[in-house]
């Protein structure tokens, strides 16, 4: 099964490209071969997912994840819970199929406030790498917001799968959402094409940076953002495969799917109660 995006929503400019998805569900946009989508996927909060990065922080916040504990160095991990932040296997991922290409899906659950003057949060950095060292501890969050790899000690073994902006122009792209009511909602999707990933490396260090604002944080009521963080923690899931689970699914169906193929199975199932009371 393929799964369609809706019509992009953004602007483009010479500071870059920035997405406004704080509209209806469904609003999408694709920054440097990542495409964004807005969704409510209920419910899908820890315990009901399984996140791989949460972190937490009022107005600017950011994180990697690991199994390490990340000292301060900018760094806002939320150490509620160590099944919040983990190591994420590249072998857990479940492709899905955009149009004909494959991507690797990522959900992002927002707990901001719904009712406060700002509901609103920015995603400012998105850094994604692979590497075969796990549980590290090291870099820090650079003046620019972006994920300073080399200090105070050193990241391992990255390799670049996908920057939402770049070393050149390190703020230049962004995107606003709006969470959806109630924490436990999946509230945006990023689908990361398959194809960037090299197969070198076993794990997926996931860089974000959410909530920065300059040079006044903006709130909910004044339009066109940057939006700071104000609310709980976030948390990144991806779509992975159970432990125990050998096969891969390349979709999934949507409600309507599920609709459709159960009333499609009443007249079997009908028959075979038949069938039972004539034996």
């Amino acid at each position: 099964m393929s799964l369609g995006l809706s019509a992009q929503v953004g602007t483009r400019s010479q500071a870059g490209v920035i997405l406004d998805l704080t509209g209806n569900v469904g609003a999408s946009g694709v920054i440097n071969g990542a495409k964004f989508q807005t969704t409510e996927l209920s419910p899908a909060g820890t315990g009901i997912v399984n996140p791989f990065l949460t972190i937490k922080n009022d107005s600017t916040e950011s994180g990697y994840n690991t199994s390490g504990t990340l000292g301060s160095n900018g760094f806002d991990q939320h150490s509620g819970s160590k099944n919040r932040n983990r190591d994420l296997p590249v072998s857990s991922l479940i492709a899905v199929n955009l149009g004909g290409a494959t991507y690797y899906r990522f959900s992002l659950d927002i707990a901001e406030s719904q009712s406060g003057l700002n509901p609103y949060i920015s995603i400012n950095q998105i850094q994604v790498f692979q590497t075969s060292t796990t549980g590290q501890t090291g870099g820090s969050e650079a003046a620019n917001g972006r994920l300073n790899t080399t200090a105070p000690v050193a990241l391992t073994g990255l390799i670049s799968v996908y920057d939402m902006n770049s070393a050149a122009k390190p703020t230049d792209n962004r995107v606003d959402v709006a969470p959806r009511p109630g924490n436990g909602v999946a509230d945006l999707y990023l689908y990361i094409p398959t194809a960037s990933f090299s197969g070198t490396g076993t794990h997926i260090l996931f860089y974000s940076q959410l909530g920065r604002s300059a040079p006044v944080p903006k709130k909910g009521t004044e339009a066109g953002g940057p939006y700071s963080s104000s609310g709980s923690f976030e948390e990144w899931a991806a779509f992975e495969m159970e432990p125990k689970r050998s096969e891969v699914v390349t979709a999934v169906p949507e409600p309507a799917t599920y609709f459709a193929a159960a009333l499609l199975s009443l007249p079997i199932l009908a028959q075979l109660r038949r069938t039972r009371k004539m034996a």
